[in-house]
């Protein structure tokens, strides 16, 4: 069904991706500017809590005085609050930037150290899913938009020179030409993981149906807005989350799961013959 439905918006939005973009596109959007900004907060926010509930559940004894842990959670936070730093520092600089994301550090942290076994236990697998969903998916849209190289449609000063989101444009390596798919759709669908799992955790999963389809739409509805990317950049990236989702689902999240409880029996025996 899945299939089917985005199918026949990409098929409708390859003729209607001029006219639909041109209707609204708006250089001076606050709406627009905004969803630049906090499209993918959601997701990154994810990330780093799926990333803390597997250093949770691999360690077995206080991670504080661990300096393996030390450097990796450093290394996260430096690459995580990066990529925040660089989506608002032209709001508010980087002053403010390092700001927040100090704050978004010790916000983590502190849930981390409440985090309860019981959520772990539950949760972990999630989390790992969650994070191989999100390297595959990025890694995946990233690659096609380096060398697929769809003009941008602020780029265009005649509508009519939009080329279809199938006519493969080559490496040019100008940002003007990198449309196709968009990242922060990409990011947006990534809450896709909420549905996966939603049957699992919550009673009503209508709501979480509803709720991540309503992200995805605004998300998508402002990057057109702002003119950095058409419909079919946005069907393209909800396709290529749910069908990485699809395949760690079905066939890469067992491996990852015993590699992370092998990565555990590791530091089990490194802590206990440290004792």
């Amino acid at each position: 069904m899945f299939w089917l439905m985005m199918g026949l918006l990409l098929v409708v939005f390859t003729f209607l991706d001029p006219f639909v973009t041109s209707l609204l596109y708006n250089a001076n959007s606050v709406f627009g500017s905004i969803v630049h900004y906090i499209a993918h907060i959601p997701s990154y926010t994810l990330m780093l809590m799926s990333v803390l509930m597997v250093f949770k559940y691999v360690s077995t004894l206080n991670i504080k005085y661990k300096v393996q842990w030390l450097v990796l959670i450093g290394l996260f936070y430096f690459v995580v609050g990066f990529m925040f730093m660089v989506m608002v520092r032209d709001l508010y600089g980087w002053f403010f930037s390092f700001i927040v994301v100090l704050a978004m550090m010790n916000l983590t942290l502190m849930v981390f150290s409440r985090m309860k076994d019981a959520w772990v236990e539950s949760g972990f697998k999630v989390a790992v899913f969650y994070m191989v969903s999100l390297v595959l998916s990025f890694f995946v849209v990233y690659v096609i938009k380096s060398v697929w190289m769809r003009e941008r449609f602020m780029s265009f000063e005649d509508v009519s020179m939009v080329r279809y989101w199938f006519e493969f444009q080559g490496f040019s390596g100008v940002y003007e030409h990198n449309s196709f798919p968009s990242g922060h759709v990409a990011s947006a669908a990534l809450m896709l993981v909420f549905w996966f799992v939603g049957k699992d955790f919550f009673k009503n999963n209508t709501v979480i149906t509803f709720s991540v389809a309503l992200w995805i739409v605004l998300v998508s509805i402002g990057r057109i807005v702002d003119g950095y990317h058409f419909m079919t950049d946005a069907v393209v990236s909800v396709m290529i989350v749910y069908g990485v989702m699809v395949l760690v689902d079905k066939w890469l999240l067992g491996y990852a799961l015993k590699f992370v409880d092998l990565w555990k029996h590791r530091f089990q025996v490194s802590e206990t013959d440290g004792v």
